[in-house]
């Protein structure tokens, strides 16, 4: 509570007992939430802003010029005296909530207000900025790592396939359990294979399953593309290239805004887009196929500010 007090040149003898006595004085002090005001040392009454509602603070700033209206009456204070702050060099400005469309509107009632924005790359339990009613969410599952090749082998190693891709608008009550899938990993001649990129999830509403791995050069196929579910846009990574008898290793499937890895006579073909797949290794050199690009998701947040102190 802070309290705010002056002396006026003619001191009142009593509170108004009527609307429209008007007070002016030079805060000392901002403040902090509800407040008061006596003038010429009678008893304290509170403050209200325009909008009918105590000050919640900031109104009222030290140095600011103050404007004050006394009111009797039904809407305020019980119908004892109050004040009114009309107005505050400086202060944020109260104001009713807005009910035509050329109206000031308060804080709370900018619903579908964007608030914050996450990027997630690891799985865990996803929470919102406070006041977030809506999330807009976009999703990226892990690409497929690229098949191993042997030096001088028929084939070459076949690209990782892309994984899926999700798009979509949720409402928002509490924190969601989130996966996030890791890129494929790179197959190591024949001896190791390749592994499929992990799925990415936002609760149970929407997913996408990974890129499958591309197979070494012993048969030297393409991995299949993943697929999605749950969103407004579901967008299935595509299938990658074959490691063929031209010694250089299948490109590794795409996927939404990204390319997969490159093909290479050699190795270090590794997506660097989300969700893409990783090339095959070429059988020139042999060797390591490239990973696949790791899962993302990215939260986009709106809803009302009311919560936002």
């Amino acid at each position: 509570m802070t309290a705010y007090a002056a002396a006026n040149s003619l001191p009142m003898s009593a509170l108004p007992t009527a609307s429209g006595i008007v007070q002016t004085f030079q805060a000392t002090v901002t403040n902090d939430g509800a407040s008061t005001y006596a003038p010429d040392g009678l008893t304290a009454a509170p403050i209200f802003g325009l909008g009918a509602q105590a000050l919640q603070g900031a109104e009222i700033v030290a140095g600011g010029n103050v404007t004050l209206v006394s009111y009797i009456g039904p809407l305020l204070n019980d119908g004892s005296v109050c004040w009114v702050l009309l107005s505050c060099a400086g202060g944020a400005q109260q104001v009713a909530p807005a009910v035509q469309s050329d109206q000031a509107m308060q804080l709370g009632q900018a619903t579908g207000r964007f608030l914050s924005v996450q990027t997630l790359t690891a799985s865990g339990t996803f929470t919102a900025a406070p006041g977030t009613t809506l999330v807009h969410v976009r999703g990226w599952s892990g690409g497929g790592g690229g098949g191993g090749a042997v030096v001088g082998g028929a084939n070459a190693g076949g690209g990782g396939g892309g994984g899926g891709y999700f798009e979509g608008l949720f409402n928002y009550t509490g924190p969601v359990s989130v996966t996030v899938g890791a890129g494929g990993t790179g197959g190591l001649t024949n001896a190791t294979a390749a592994t499929d990129g992990g799925a990415t999830s936002y609760g149970s509403l929407a997913s996408a399953t990974g890129g499958i791995a591309g197979t070494g050069s012993a048969t030297a196929i393409g991995g299949a593309g993943g697929t999605a579910t749950g969103g407004f846009l579901n967008v299935g990574g595509t299938l990658a290239q074959g490691g063929g008898g031209a010694k250089q290793g299948g490109n590794g499937g795409s996927t939404f805004g990204g390319a997969g890895g490159l093909g290479h006579t050699g190795t270090d073909g590794s997506a660097t887009a989300p969700g893409c797949g990783g090339a095959g290794a070429g059988s020139v050199t042999g060797g390591l196929g490239g990973n696949g690009g790791p899962g993302l998701l990215i939260i986009f947040q709106y809803g009302t500010a009311a919560a936002v102190a």
